[in-house]
């Protein structure tokens, strides 16, 4: 019987009685047999830091943007000074957007010229949960998050919040619409 054994780069066969499977461990990984059973294990530390890594260069430059687990992912468009549009899962303009207390949306927007901002119904700012990632990394939180046109807003919305609240174009009154939040045990 012959075997084939693939590795993340290339493969080897065994295809005579005379080969051999030589697994090498490396730095803080060791390697042990006992019966048909290979074992490989890490014996070193885990960072707690990306600064810690020895080799991050593809981590902290040139790479994406920090992402946020999220519920749901809208696309925000604002193609004039009357609406705001949310891709196909929320079809028609300003359309009603719907959510769950303690569940985070995440709204990827692509509205130059039309800054979001998350209100109460009264039309006051609402900055809890907020936290918005800029294309190039820059993370903003609160008040500071309120009113991009680029880059990922997370509405990390608290546990208990209940309630219509609003999205709204800073600059354009027309470009308003509701976000109606319930709590998971009323569904």
């Amino acid at each position: 019987m012959w075997y084939q054994i693939n590795a993340d780069t290339g493969l080897t066969q065994a295809n005579s009685t005379l080969d051999t499977l030589f697994v090498l461990g490396g730095n803080d990984i060791s390697t042990t047999i006992s019966g048909d059973n290979l074992t490989i294990d890490f014996n070193g530390t885990i960072p707690t830091d990306i600064n810690q890594l020895s080799d991050n260069s593809n981590l902290l430059s040139g790479g994406q943007p920090k992402t946020y687990a999220a519920i749901t992912q809208l696309p925000v468009t604002g193609p004039d000074s009357l609406r705001y549009l949310f891709g196909d899962q929320y079809p028609g303009d300003n359309p009603t957007l719907y959510a769950i207390s303690g569940t985070t949306i995440a709204f990827d927007l692509n509205c130059s010229g039309h800054p979001f901002v998350i209100e109460t119904s009264g039309g006051t700012a609402y900055n809890d949960g907020l936290l918005h990632v800029a294309t190039n990394g820059t993370e903003s939180t609160g008040a500071s998050a309120q009113g991009k046109v680029s880059g990922i807003l997370y509405w990390q919305i608290p546990i208990g919040t209940t309630g219509n609240y609003a999205y709204q174009c800073s600059f354009h009154p027309a470009m308003r619409g509701t976000i109606t939040i319930k709590d998971f045990s009323t569904l």
